[in-house]
């Protein structure tokens, strides 16, 4: 009788441990299910929230930063036949200073109307930085001009830093900035963020 009932303890206990297993699992399925969801909808939220520009091409890209140099007092706008083709992106010199402009489209062809901006950066030598600094202002500018004056600030004060770290400055407005250098030198690069890309 005793073995009996030791069986019978023994096939309840197990039977218990069954039942608990089964539960277990369920549950957590159950519950990783549920995350996986909100991860997930977390997921499409946050892509949904990002800011994208829309398309444009480098001549309306010139034409736009050109406008902001010269309604701001800098007079030196980029001359048509001052912009050279380098077979992979659009170079001119803005001033006499050592301070650059260049765009690297999307796909690059050649024809300005034709190649959509992707990448623009003003670069420059070192002694040059004070100058070429109020330029990056303004081609931030020119390709959003929604962004406030603090927030451009801000970008640039901290695309160095964030470059340094591998990464660019995002303030989800359409635009990312970072930094690079080499022993000539400085560059400020706006890379345009467009829906058709994600």
């Amino acid at each position: 009788m005793k073995e009996k009932s030791k069986k019978g303890m023994v096939t309840l206990i197990l039977l218990i441990i069954v039942v608990l297993g089964i539960a277990i699992y369920f549950g957590v399925t159950y519950f990783l299910d549920r995350n996986i969801e909100r991860l997930e909808k977390e997921l499409e939220d946050a892509k949904n929230s990002i800011v994208y520009v829309e398309e444009e091409n480098v001549n309306t890209s010139i034409a736009k930063f050109n406008t902001q140099i010269m309604d701001n007092g800098l007079n030196t706008p980029i001359g048509d036949n001052s912009i050279q083709k380098d077979g992979t992106n659009y170079v001119a010199a803005i001033s006499s200073e050592g301070i650059y402009f260049y765009i690297k489209p999307v796909e690059y062809t050649g024809d300005l109307e034709k190649d959509i901006s992707k990448d623009l950066s003003v670069f420059y030598r070192p002694e040059s930085e004070e100058k070429a600094l109020e330029y990056v202002k303004y081609l931030i500018k020119a390709n959003n001009d929604t962004i406030s004056d603090e927030v451009i600030e801000s970008m640039i004060s901290n695309a160095e830093g964030r470059s340094k770290e591998g990464f660019a400055v995002n303030e989800n407005n359409g635009l990312l900035l970072s930094f690079d250098e080499d022993e000539e030198y400085k560059y400020y690069i706006v890379t345009r963020r467009y829906k058709t890309e994600e």
